[in-house]
């Protein structure tokens, strides 16, 4: 795919020096040494079509954010800003303005419904990837600003390191027939059975893929999310599987049911997941 430029040990470098780095031959530039980032320094990744990791930024202001795309479809294809803690609205709204197809913030600690909001305006190109993994919780207001992204294509939200997730902020996350996620990435062995029963009432017109990252829920878990029906896909990364959770998936009324890294299953076990009809 292209070189890749490792730079962590730079700490400054001019607006000039970087615009070379850009006129380069990488695919990849890593600048996880700089800790902050001028107007004047953003705009030459505004011409950068690869992938531009800045995770030493722990503030970025709205204006740096919109120089590094210039808010008309230009910009880094995949930005990292993973050092960032705090987003508020006017710099997420910046965010959204330009050609990213992946935006990983999985540094930040929480999420106001304004940077949500601002988020969700994102007009990016097919196939759009948000990570925000570090968010142990997401308030309801936070969940339905998200919910807001027009629904162009397969788009991915990635919430990995919820610790919970409150019935009312699940139901927020449900997009409508224009509006939504189609991929989501969550970790449901943490949430209680009222929010899974919250998750099954998604419209799979919206959501076509909950994977369920982390442990394995439980079977009494697993019976609950398997009341989500029509076309969607159950995603779950289990190396092994105990008779009563087969039994549980066995009853799983959605289109798909994918076990990633399953190994070995006994007979019993086998039989169980025959029960899936799809």
């Amino acid at each position: 795919d292209g070189a890749c430029l490792l730079l962590d040990g730079v700490h400054t470098a001019t607006p000039e020096a970087l615009a070379l780095l850009v006129r380069g031959k990488a695919t990849g530039i890593t600048l996880d040494g700089l800790t902050t980032l001028t107007v004047a320094q953003a705009t030459p990744f505004a011409d950068f079509n690869g992938e531009l990791t800045l995770d030493g930024l722990t503030h970025l202001d709205a204006d740096v954010a919109l120089a590094l795309g210039h808010g008309v479809w230009s910009g880094p294809k995949r930005l990292f800003l993973d050092g960032l803690t705090s987003l508020d609205g006017p710099t997420a709204d910046a965010l959204s303005k330009y050609n990213t197809v992946m935006l990983h913030l999985d540094g930040l600690q929480e999420l106001t419904p304004e940077a949500a909001r601002g988020l969700a305006s994102w007009d990016g190109p097919i196939g759009r990837i948000l990570s925000l993994n570090g968010l142990k919780q997401l308030s309801p207001g936070a969940a339905e600003g998200l919910a807001q992204l027009r629904v162009d294509s397969v788009d991915s939200l990635s919430l990995e390191g919820l610790e919970t997730l409150a019935p009312k902020a699940a139901a927020a996350l449900v997009g409508d027939k224009e509006h939504g996620w189609s991929t989501m990435r969550l970790p449901v062995h943490r949430f209680d059975t009222a929010t899974l029963d919250v998750l099954t009432t998604w419209d799979t017109r919206e959501l076509e893929e909950l994977i369920c990252t982390g442990s394995t829920p439980s079977a009494e878990k697993l019976v609950v999310l398997g009341r989500w029906s029509g076309d969607g896909e159950l995603v779950l990364s289990a190396e092994t599987l105990d008779l009563e959770t087969a039994m549980a998936l066995g009853s799983f009324g959605g289109r798909t049911l994918e076990l990633r890294e399953l190994g070995t299953a006994s007979d019993d076990v086998v039989t169980a997941l025959t029960g899936f009809q799809g």
